[in-house]
């Protein structure tokens, strides 16, 4: 047995039992475990280092009582270490480590838990990690905490709960076709492997219950990006029926992974894709609760050390990346969760180190990688992602130089002056140019993808800036143009939802484009062409809406968001004005379809209210209502009430 850990484990820094093969070693497959060669020299020099660590002098003659030992640099060293900031920040906070025990590893950061661990220093000033722990670090002799609220059912066999194989598959393909290019937080050679395994009804019982918990999440994930179509033609079943069956068998198997102490960063990676999944379709679940579990997955993964980049722990170049990915797509969705409940992320403005993952196809990085490859220009699979990351890292920056004062919806910020709103929105916008637009192909789906929204986001941030309700004034623009500016917007906003929802490349994204309709610029116009009434303006706003409902069927359907009713009577309401004011004006395409929906809406209202109470009901907003809110401008309108996604 050697003295010594093998290399593997003391690059990665966890304890090495020290045999031939370690244990370690045995499990990861791809390391090769070989000891070093100490010399009688480097021997001396180690026990010396040792020594000086602990405050005495190899040289001395033992008189001197040793002081206590130091486990950080010597304040010579970090003055040194201080002209780089991540060196500072590591004086600051504790050199971060992965120790393992009992097969599972742990993150830690603060300096008392390196006392608790026994870790020596070695003559580089290293974290010495071979000690034996003389406590572990983790108790597991108490129960975690509100167990009973996760009541996990032991008797169901989570590999009988799987489809079938040509089910399996089916799931798979639209997974990697529809989801996969926007939630890319895992290889593609490394989900190859789970899918050989899930296909096969032999290789489904050597699954572990967290790779079930994933694979669930992911047939979860991939109904959701289907049409209803293919679920009754392919599937055999409405959609709504199988929503409801895999998102059971998710949480029945999330109940067996203990998520308030998670372990395995499977399971990090199921949540996401479980919360994704549920955001996408949101009249499932309250965005408020799917906030809430976010900001307990992201506990986990902070626990798990996954917010510290990995080259800070000296992890591989392709842990590194997997743990970079994992974290900022955490991010992106929480802070897209953030916007929709009206409330700023707290680890938006923390300080984590997780680096951006680096710009490269998953065919550059494999497991026996010693150094990161070189990132690629242009665009790549990971782009999309990458665009929403640097979103959040533009956000983070905005936190950072202002302390904290600029919340999510610094867009909409009375008090911020509207010139430092207008140049905070132009350096997103050349950085975005920069980095992605200008890359762009314009016969690639994903790179469509990513031009569209990444343009209409910078667009709707312009509208948000001169709505009446949040415009910080501007000496340089009359209320006029401002008014004129912020319809103009509107409707560019609203274009450019209908070019993503009518180019047939990007129709297998339709899922993800649904869940962020810009409700603010829609009654915008609305009220808009409401005030036009019989202008020869208004025509262009009407053909616009016509536009939107043609390709947005999602808003016909009335009885799911009482928002898409009230916009419906709104609409209608409005052409009856603008009828009136010139006879000769066609009906609008959009009209013409809501009507009869509304007729019926109304009927089965009725219908409904004689059965329970025996009395007809009204129609929602009577004729005198509307023909009221005809009168309406923007500052006359509920704006809460419309931004609501519940």
């Amino acid at each position: 047995m050697s003295n010594q850990a093998c290399e593997p484990c003391a690059r990665r820094k966890v304890r090495c039992d020290k045999q031939q093969p370690c244990s370690n070693c045995k499990r990861r497959k791809q390391d090769q475990c070989t000891y070093p060669e100490a010399a009688p020299t480097d021997r001396v020099k180690r026990l010396e280092s040792l020594v000086r660590s602990l405050g005495g002098d190899p040289n001395s003659d033992g008189s001197r009582t040793p002081k206590r030992a130091r486990l950080g640099p010597s304040p010579v060293e970090t003055q040194s270490n201080d002209r780089d900031a991540g060196a500072s920040t590591e004086s600051e906070r504790g050199q971060p480590i992965l120790v393992e025990q009992d097969g599972q590893s742990y993150y830690v950061e603060m300096r008392a838990w390196h006392s608790h661990l026994g870790l020596e220093v070695n003559q580089q000033n290293e974290v010495n990690h071979d000690v034996l722990m003389s406590r572990p670090l983790i108790s597991r002799t108490k129960p975690d905490a509100l167990q009973g609220l996760l009541r996990a059912d032991y008797n169901i066999n989570l590999a009988l709960q799987h489809p079938s194989v040509q089910d399996a598959n089916f799931l798979w393909d639209r997974f990697e076709r529809n989801a996969n290019p926007l939630i890319k937080i895992d290889f593609d050679w490394a989900l190859k492997g789970l899918r050989a395994n899930s296909t096969d009804i032999e290789g489904r019982t050597s699954l572990k219950d967290p790779e079930h918990t994933f694979l669930f999440c992911l047939y979860l994930m991939s109904i959701v990006s289907i049409p209803e179509e293919e679920c009754t033609k392919i599937l055999h079943q409405p959609k709504q029926v199988l929503l409801s069956h895999y998102q059971a068998v998710c949480e029945q198997a999330l109940s067996r992974s203990n998520i308030f102490c998670i372990a395995d960063v499977i399971i990090i990676r199921a949540l996401i894709l479980y919360m994704a999944s549920c955001a996408a379709s949101i009249e499932r679940l309250s965005i408020r609760s799917l906030f809430s579990l976010m900001g307990l997955t992201i506990r986990n993964a902070e626990a798990l050390g996954i917010h510290r980049d990995g080259a800070i722990l000296r992890l591989n170049p392709v842990e590194t990346e997997s743990r970079r990915r994992l974290w900022w797509h955490l991010q992106h969705l929480d802070l897209a969760l953030g916007v929709r409940c009206g409330t700023t992320p707290l680890t938006l403005m923390a300080g984590w180190d997780a680096n951006v993952p680096l710009n490269v196809e998953d065919s550059d990085l494999n497991p026996d990688m010693t150094e990161a490859p070189a990132e690629r220009k242009g665009l790549t699979s990971l782009s999309y992602c990458l665009w929403t990351y640097w979103i959040v890292s533009q956000q983070r920056e905005f936190f950072s130089s202002n302390r904290g004062k600029l919340g999510i919806s610094w867009a909409s910020n009375k008090s911020l002056p509207h010139a430092t709103k207008i140049s905070l929105i132009n350096t997103m916008e050349e950085g975005l140019n920069k980095k992605f637009l200008q890359y762009c192909d314009p016969i690639k789906p994903l790179d469509i993808l990513v031009q569209l929204t990444s343009r209409a986001l910078i667009c709707t941030m312009r509208m948000f800036t001169l709505h009446p309700m949040s415009f910080s004034g501007d000496a340089n623009i009359t209320d006029e143009q401002r008014h004129a500016q912020l319809v103009e917007a509107a409707i560019k906003s609203l274009e450019y939802n209908i070019a993503l929802n009518s180019r047939p490349e990007i129709q297998r994204f339709q899922w993800f484009i649904n869940g962020y309709f810009q409700w603010h610029a829609f009654i915008s116009v609305i009220v808009e062409v409401m005030q036009l009434k019989g202008s020869p303006e208004a025509q262009r706003i009407w053909d616009l809406l016509s536009d939107l409902y043609t390709y947005n069927k999602n808003l016909l359907e009335l009885s799911e968001d009482r928002r898409k009713l009230h916009a419906a009577e709104l609409i209608t309401s409005a052409w009856k004005a603008r009828q009136t004011a010139d006879p000769s004006a066609y009906k609008p395409a959009c009209v013409s379809i809501l009507e009869p929906l509304l007729s019926d809406n109304r009927g089965d209202a009725t219908k409904t209210q004689t059965e329970v109470v025996g009395q007809p009901l009204g129609p929602v907003m009577t004729d005198e209502d509307l023909n009221a809110m005809l009168d309406l401008e923007f500052q006359d309108i509920d704006w809460g009430f419309w931004a609501g996604m519940e």
